[in-house]
């Protein structure tokens, strides 16, 4: 398997976005333009401003296997997401120790193969090499991505109600800056 920026692989934005419906919560739309601002809220607002921290995970076939969307830093991020995702800023007083955060979603038929594991040490290794601390994720409290992400060195710092959910904070350092 490897990962790759997306701008330097083959893979289409169809595929992208094919991904994403199949293995989004959301299934059911009142209409083609409550489906498309869904995915302008979770998925191009990515491709739109941050298109070089998207990547792509490829089997060696070359067969489309996932993705992660990336953002370095959610506090500059507040101002666009929070008029997309309502629930943006709950966590907020967390970005400052865990300023980047993705999105992963990786095919139905290739998960529990390191798929995501290797799309977050890559993306991780791009925060390190800008000297980021720390990453998140935001989930649901019954979601079972919350055990992945705890095996990946994540620990759920946080959680609050939003709406009709409890939202889990998981949060990861890189690494600790020191003053001297």
């Amino acid at each position: 398997m490897k990962v790759l920026p997306w701008e330097k692989s083959s893979i289409s934005k169809e595929n992208l976005i094919e991904l994403f419906f199949k293995n989004s919560s959301k299934k059911e739309f009142s209409s083609q333009e409550e489906k498309l601002k869904f995915l302008d809220c979770w998925f191009n607002i990515y491709l739109d401003k941050w298109p070089e921290n998207v990547l792509v995970a490829l089997s060696p076939k070359n067969e489309f296997m996932g993705y992660l969307l990336g953002c370095f830093n959610s506090q500059k991020a507040l101002p666009i997401l929070k008029l997309k995702i309502s629930s943006y800023s709950i966590f907020e007083e967390h970005f400052y120790d865990f300023p980047a955060h993705l999105h992963v979603n990786v095919s139905n038929d290739f998960q529990g193969q390191g798929v995501g594991k290797k799309l977050i040490e890559y993306f991780q290794n791009m925060l390190k090499e800008n000297s980021i601390q720390g990453l998140h994720a935001i989930t649901s409290s019954d979601a079972s991505n919350i055990q992945f992400y705890a095996k990946l060195g994540f620990l759920r710092v946080d959680e609050k109600p939003f709406k009709n959910w409890n939202l889990v904070f998981m949060g990861k350092k890189l690494f600790d800056y020191k003053i001297v």
